[in-house]
């Protein structure tokens, strides 16, 4: 009898658990479903934001582009530099100088050195043109990359609502900013760790004209930032335009956001002048 009566206590304490883990998990399991608003994401991407407007990356880029039916190709090793508006990025091919970007917030440049002779050219921020590089051309301004990566903070002007896509992720539109070409953008966002999956940039009428898919996301060091606090970085992203005729790829190798090799030589356009001694240089208007 006492062995009788000690298994239906056992068995009613595992009734009694099961009930609880029951109870426990349908809250869970009704607030994953759950739409967050677009506050809630914007603090989140701000956090991360903040902790990357300092920025190194060593990697590769390739560049495929298709223009009267002829395709393109270029690969070139790269190395990134950002501190907050001001970035620049190197690239070379076989070892030799290629091009070098860099941006300071007002204005933007491209040294094409690979060409005879070495050209510059200068444009205001958020003015893109096609520029010839090797055998492709270029015209993603390196604050257009910061932006199109999801580097940058949320901005809530024209926020729209928030909803989930076909995949699950949340999705929401928001205007660009003033300085940009572009009229807005559109978000993918992952529901669990609120990262950008992917962005698109949109004109003034709605359309897509540019899409950039980030994946390969791992912590990196941040300065001042203790290990559980790192902030998500995409090893990988891909940027094609609606024509189809421009593909770019990216993969970034041993990203920190620590600052350690980040230097104001690399942000000026005056002290590069003097590196690179271009003899053809142009001065774009807006």
């Amino acid at each position: 009898m006492r062995r009788v009566l000690r298994g239906s206590v056992v068995l009613c304490c595992w009734a009694l658990c099961g009930l609880s883990l029951v109870g426990c998990d349908s809250p869970q399991r009704a607030q994953s479903s759950s739409v967050p608003t677009f506050t809630t994401i914007a603090e989140r991407q701000a956090v991360r934001a903040s902790k990357l407007m300092l920025l190194e990356s060593s990697g590769t880029v390739e560049l495929r582009t298709t223009q009267g039916g002829e395709r393109s190709f270029e690969d070139c090793a790269l190395e990134l530099w950002r501190d907050g508006a001001n970035v620049a990025l190197r690239l070379r091919k076989f070892g030799e100088r290629f091009a070098w970007l860099g941006s300071d917030g007002t204005q933007w440049w491209i040294f094409a050195l690979a060409a005879d002779p070495v050209s510059l050219t200068v444009l205001p921020e958020g003015a893109s043109v096609p520029i010839e590089l090797g055998a492709t051309s270029w015209q993603l301004a390196p604050a257009d990359i910061i932006a199109i990566i999801g580097l940058n903070p949320i901005t809530p002007v024209g926020a729209g609502k928030v909803t989930r896509d076909d995949a699950g992720n949340l999705q929401f539109d928001v205007a660009s900013d003033a300085s940009s070409h572009w009229g807005s953008f559109r978000w993918f966002v992952d529901a669990q760790t609120y990262v950008p999956l992917r962005i698109q940039a949109l004109d003034v009428e709605g359309t897509v004209v540019l899409d950039c898919l980030l994946s390969g996301y791992e912590p990196i060091a941040a300065r001042d930032t203790p290990v559980g606090g790192w902030p998500d970085f995409p090893r990988k992203v891909r940027v094609t335009d609606r024509s189809g005729e421009t593909d770019i790829r990216f993969f970034f190798n041993k990203p920190g956001a620590r600052g350690t090799r980040v230097k104001p030589a690399l942000f000026d356009l005056d002290r590069l002048m003097e590196t690179f001694r271009p003899v053809e240089v142009k001065f774009l208007e807006p």
